[in-house]
């Protein structure tokens, strides 16, 4: 009797074991590891930082050892995405130090790691006053006047400002612009003279009062010529020299398709279908180029993971066509956090000696933010720009403004934007083509061109006019297949560029 009971005492011990693991194994991923921080004024933050579960209930944020309510709501279940939350009443010469976790049912996750800041060192807020005007903001728009001159507008958020202050990185822009005085949020405009055409300026603004400055604005980039598309007035004799290898004539394109497919978007997705089965296929032949085409659509909560990203499209044109009907079954556009999901995780690969490009389709604004994307402050840091990928959108013309994550993506990296209600999907299905194309060759210029009409190309100091195309985007020069150009050929480019 007593060797049942003993048994049953050492069984009863190992199911205790096996519950208790099973019972752990449910527990939520850490988040983070790291917490971003930036600053929104002077006694507030915003907090991000990656979901790594996706059986989290919420999560806890904790600020000098004291839990925050309310929690966080869980994330949706999507794994490897950003959570951020605002964090308001803080004091603004305090350290404090940060950490989150998740937790369910089952119990909380481990700790991530924790984050020290303070609103004075950290982020350069002045603290030893109060009643310091809201930060502007925080996104500036830029408009071309001239090759010379732009018009900047932002977002006065403060009601007790005296001014502002628009400036740049090595403040050959310094100006003032007197106080608006608005008493609630309203653009405020200033026109920039005298600038120098073809030279990328680095801006941001502040408001400040006889308390002290704001924070500041995000910062924003921009070209004149680049980003514009405005001619300069000078230009000189350019010279580029090449030898022709294997690697520059098999061009590898890898281009992944984020097609929305919300219930309006039938009719565009079988013309995206169609053109390429026609212009698209026809152009990838013609310059010879090895292409891979992914597609994913834009609805929050559908896996596309099963659907096609593990089942590209290599050269094959009828499978992509077939692909790109991808349905009408989603209603959340947030497509670019799909897409970075995806690549960062590695979900969707990109093949050795390979470019990336997007293509972006869609009827709606974009719902992702650059929360969603990394969790970044300043879009020229997200994913897609430091990896160097060109997005192309076709959207409607009402949503290409900067309220839209879409076309501000597009713009950034020279990307096409194309009108979805009057596209010709197959002269735009020809440029993406082309675009993906240019983004792989290696034959690059060093500046850019004046006037593309007078770029000559000779191949072993022999003038060619045909078989070769340039392409602005990626300012770069492809072969086709009708070239007669041999791997070793010197390949020389004459053209003027600007000063």
């Amino acid at each position: 009797m007593f060797e049942n009971m003993k048994k049953k005492i050492i069984l009863l011990i190992l199911m205790l074991g096996v519950l208790t693991s099973f019972t752990q194994a449910s527990v939520p991923s850490v988040p983070g590891p790291y917490i971003g921080v930036t600053a929104l004024s002077s006694t507030s933050v915003r907090i991000n930082f990656l979901d790594n579960s996706d059986n989290e209930k919420g999560f806890l944020v904790f600020l000098n050892g004291i839990y925050l309510p309310p929690p966080i709501p869980a994330n949706d279940e999507i794994v490897n995405s950003n959570v951020h939350k605002d964090l308001t009443g803080l004091t603004c010469n305090k350290i404090y130090s940060l950490k989150v976790l998740a937790y369910n049912d089952d119990g909380n996750s481990t700790w991530s790691d924790e984050r020290n800041f303070n609103m004075e060192t950290t982020f350069g807020i002045e603290c030893n006053q109060t009643n310091l005007p809201d930060a502007p903001g925080p996104y500036i728009g830029i408009t071309a006047i001239d090759n010379s001159s732009v018009r900047v507008n932002f977002l006065d958020n403060s009601d007790n400002e005296d001014g502002f202050l628009l400036f740049d990185r090595t403040r050959d822009i310094n100006v003032t612009i007197p106080e608006n005085n608005a008493t609630e949020s309203s653009e405020t405009y200033a026109t920039l003279n005298g600038l120098t055409c073809d030279r990328t300026y680095f801006i941001k603004a502040l408001a400040f009062n006889s308390a002290g400055n704001s924070a500041t604005s995000d910062e924003r980039d921009f070209n004149i010529h680049t980003t514009f598309e405005i001619p300069c007035n000078t230009c000189s004799a350019k010279t580029d020299e090449f030898t022709y290898k294997d690697g520059n004539g098999s061009l590898k394109a890898d281009i992944l398709f984020i097609m929305d497919d919300s219930g309006s978007m039938s009719n565009e997705q079988i013309g995206v279908a169609n053109s390429v089965s026609t212009t698209f296929g026809t152009v990838m032949t013609n310059f010879g180029i090895d292409w891979k085409a992914t597609v994913i659509g834009t609805e929050r909560h559908r896996d596309y993971l099963n659907k096609h990203i593990d089942n590209p499209s290599i050269n094959d044109i009828p499978k992509l066509a077939s692909q790109l009907l991808l349905g009408t079954y989603g209603g959340d556009e947030v497509g670019f956090l799909k897409a970075y999901g995806y690549l960062s995780n590695a979900d969707i690969s990109i093949r050795g000696n390979s470019k990336l490009s997007i293509v972006y389709i869609s009827d709606e604004i974009a719902h992702s933010t650059l929360a969603d994307i990394g969790g970044v402050p300043d879009i020229n840091q997200s994913y897609f720009v430091q990896n160097n990928i060109k997005v192309s959108v076709v959207i409607p013309t009402n949503l290409q403004n900067n309220s839209n994550l879409a076309y501000r993506l597009a713009k950034v990296t020279g990307g096409i934007v194309a009108d979805i209600n009057v596209a010709n999907y197959d002269i735009l299905m020809t440029k993406i083509a082309k675009n993906a194309g240019g983004v792989s060759s290696k034959i690059k210029l060093s500046q850019t061109p004046c006037d593309v009409n007078t770029i000559e190309v000779l191949i072993n100091g022999v003038v060619v006019n045909s078989g070769w195309t340039y392409v602005a985007n990626s300012n770069s020069i492809i072969f086709d297949t009708t070239s007669t150009i041999k791997d070793q050929d010197a390949v020389t480019v004459n053209y003027t560029h600007l000063n």
